[in-house]
C-alpha cells in the first residue's frame, strides 16, 4: 500500500522547498510540532483528513503527497474541478463510461 517513510520524507521536502519551519506548518494544521515530525519519520499514519490539509498548507495537491507526481496540467484541473461539481449519480455514470471506453 503507501509507504509513510516515503510520503513523511516527500512531505518534508516539499516543506523544506516551501521555506516553511515545522512549528509553523503545525500552526497552520493545528497540530503540535512532534506530530509533524512523527509525520515525515514516518512512524505516523496521517489521516486523509490531515492529507488534505497538509496539501493545502504546502500549496500542493493530495497526489503530489502520496505519489510524487503533480498534476499542474491545466487540463486536468478543469476535469478535476468539472468531476467534483457533479452529483453523485453523475459522477458514477462518467466513471462507468471512463470503464467502457479505457478496455
Amino acid at each position: 500500500m503507501f509507504n509513510f517513510k516515503v510520503i513523511g520524507a516527500r512531505i518534508k521536502q516539499l516543506r523544506k522547498a516551501k521555506g516553511i519551519t515545522q512549528e509553523v506548518l503545525a500552526e497552520k494544521l493545528g497540530v503540535s510540532t512532534e506530530h509533524i515530525c512523527r509525520i515525515e519519520r514516518g512512524t505516523y499514519r496521517p489521516s486523509c483528513y490531515l492529507i488534505e490539509n497538509l496539501a493545502t498548507a504546502l500549496n500542493v495537491d493530495e497526489q503530489t503527497i502520496l505519489f510524487g507526481t503533480k498534476t499542474d496540467d491545466f487540463q486536468y484541473k478543469k476535469m478535476k474541478d468539472k468531476f467534483s461539481a457533479l452529483s453523485e449519480d453523475k459522477k458514477t455514470a462518467v466513471l462507468q463510461i471512463i470503464d467502457l471506453i479505457s478496455d
